[in-house]
């Protein structure tokens, strides 16, 4: 009895109680705050996840053209590259004709020359006479090759030309300067080229006529026979 009179004493608010314990309230609603903050962050670090994917993917797909104005800029730049090869090819092929081409005149000369000299003494060499035959010979055919590349090279340079005006007309405008600038190149070095091929072709003409010439000495004083018979009719 007395300990339920004591107990009817204590107010209610220190009754403890599973539901309305201060303590265990103060737990319950810290322990669901904490759940509902994490979750609340886990929503959001989500949401932000997904909002990063997305805008990845939409610069992903904004960044990608396939449109045919693109893909023919592609296709320009295709032939650009290819056209350029091209044209350093040509001029290597060019550059070296030319060095054999010009080395054969150069050792044709060098053998009229030695056959003058052997001329002036009265001597004969026959072997001077062969080589001076077998150098004409080869300078015949690698002048030959020498033009044919100049007629091929001349035919890329339209190529060059068509691909430089292409790619300013499909918008590639940097194609088509470095093309052109690739193309005005190989143009001034072939055309160095050829200037050197006639000098030493004119130097090399020039020998021959004076070989001719040492051959034959009386052969600009002799008469021709139709002057010979104009001679006969006047008289």
């Amino acid at each position: 009895m007395m300990f339920r009179r004591l107990f009817s004493s204590i107010p209610k608010s220190f009754h403890l109680s599973r539901t309305k314990h201060p303590l265990k309230s103060f737990f319950l609603k810290s322990s669901v705050s904490k759940s509902c903050g994490l979750s609340t962050a886990l929503a959001v670090s989500t949401i932000r996840k997904n909002s990063t994917l997305d805008s990845s993917e939409n610069v992903l797909s904004e960044g990608i053209d396939f449109s045919h104005r693109k893909l023919i800029q592609q296709a320009c730049s295709s032939s650009v590259n290819s056209t350029s090869e091209l044209l350093t090819q040509i001029l290597l092929a060019v550059i070296d004709s030319a060095s054999k081409y010009k080395n054969c005149l150069n050792d044709l000369m060098n053998d009229l020359e030695r056959d003058i000299e052997l001329m002036g003494y009265g001597a004969i060499n026959s072997k001077t006479e062969d080589d001076i035959v077998a150098a004409r010979v080869n300078a015949k055919i690698l002048k030959e090759e020498f033009l044919e590349l100049i007629t091929l090279s001349e035919n890329v340079e339209k190529l060059a030309v068509a691909t430089a005006e292409i790619s300013f007309l499909t918008g590639a405008e940097t194609l088509a300067m470095l093309i052109s600038e690739r193309l005005y190149s190989v143009q001034q070095k072939i055309k160095n080229e050829l200037e050197e091929v006639k000098k030493v072709e004119s130097k090399c003409l020039e020998v021959q006529k004076y070989s001719i010439l040492e051959n034959n000495p009386n052969s600009e004083s002799s008469p021709s026979p139709s002057n010979d018979k104009s001679n006969e009719d006047t008289q």
